[in-house]
């Protein structure tokens, strides 16, 4: 016996043997769906990258280090969900408030100033599925 005819009888024993665990819905049952609910939870996040101090062959600069802080937020405004014209697909519609603070230090050890950048950031985003 090969395996592919092995595979057909073993369908065919599952499909004799388990004829109860195939249930379809009933037409009435479509007035009952429940809308399904895919919302977003505020989120408060904070990530920090650092590398360690590298030797760099300058006289001026001697060796480089970098730091990184960044942190945010994204919390929701509004959501909406509703069914297609099918009653089978749903759609989401939400509205976020987004914000963003990064600060990043690069150091180099044979500069007296080191320099520190900021980016902040404010906004809306949009999702839809």
């Amino acid at each position: 016996m090969t395996f592919k005819t092995s595979l057909v009888l073993l369908n065919l024993l599952f499909a004799f043997l388990l004829p109860g665990s195939i249930v379809a819905e009933d037409a009435s049952d479509s007035s009952s769906l429940k809308k399904l609910k895919r919302y977003i939870r505020p989120t408060f996040y904070v990530n920090r990258y650092s590398t360690p101090g590298i030797k760099i062959n300058d006289k001026l600069l001697k060796s480089y280090s970098f730091k990184q802080i960044n942190s945010g937020f994204y919390i929701p405004l509004f959501t909406s969900t509703w069914f297609n014209r099918d009653s089978v697909r749903t759609n989401t519609f939400h509205l976020l408030l987004t914000g963003n603070f990064q600060s990043s230090t690069p150091s180099f050890e044979g500069l007296n100033y080191q320099s520190t950048f900021y980016k902040a950031a404010l906004g809306l985003r949009t999702i839809y599925t």
